[in-house]
């Protein structure tokens, strides 16, 4: 599930560059936040121009899904968009792949979050169970940030520059180009100003 964020780019590199997958990716728009949505898709745009291995991006409106975090319905419902995208893909061999990090509130509930992809594919899956495979699951963002570094030094991409990181972005325009600028203070600016994503 492709944002444009640090965590699902780092994720899909690493399937693309250590990895000989049919790689399929899709976007979740999340109605509790419509602010993100057309820099996230600004991201995603310039990822997919990036010159790497061929993948495949799905984008379609069927996946546009409302909840929040706190209560638990997000999860819930991204691993219901995820069944509805992993039934229409051909293949024997498929899995899910999560771009969850060491140090993401979602981690220490992995084990549920396992639990419940278990028991929804029972319910809507098509055929076997499809793993649930976490890449990232030990590595912190830092360690994240500094792999996209090294592939932009030894294969000339331009990721970084194209990540979003915002829940709140300001859009800008001036005579150098337009953009978006980060509030600063939510939490994805937080761990974006640790590890140098954000500027100060």
């Amino acid at each position: 599930m492709l944002s444009g964020g640090l965590d699902s780019t780092a994720c899909l590199f690493k399937l693309l560059e250590e990895t000989k997958d049919d790689v399929h990716t899709f976007y979740v728009k999340l109605e509790n936040n419509d602010r993100k949505v057309w820099c996230e898709n600004e991201a995603i745009k310039r990822i997919r121009e990036l010159k790497t291995r061929e993948f495949t991006h799905h984008h379609g409106s069927e996946f546009d899904i409302r909840g929040t975090s706190p209560n638990g319905v997000q999860p819930f419902l991204w691993m219901t968009a995820s069944i509805f995208m992993l039934n229409k893909l051909e293949g024997k061999r498929k899995r899910l792949c999560i771009g969850y990090t060491a140090g993401d509130s979602a981690v220490e509930y992995l084990a549920d979050l396992k639990a419940h992809w278990e028991y929804m594919w029972g319910w809507m899956g098509d055929g076997k169970l499809i793993p649930m495979y976490l890449p990232l699951e030990k590595r912190t963002k830092m360690q994240s940030m500094d792999y996209l570094r090294r592939l932009e030094y030894t294969k000339g991409y331009g990721i970084i520059e194209h990540l979003w990181t915002c829940e709140d972005p300001q859009r800008f325009h001036g005579p150098n180009g337009s953009g978006y600028r980060a509030c600063k203070k939510c939490i994805p600016c937080e761990r974006g100003l640790e590890i140098g994503l954000v500027q100060p």
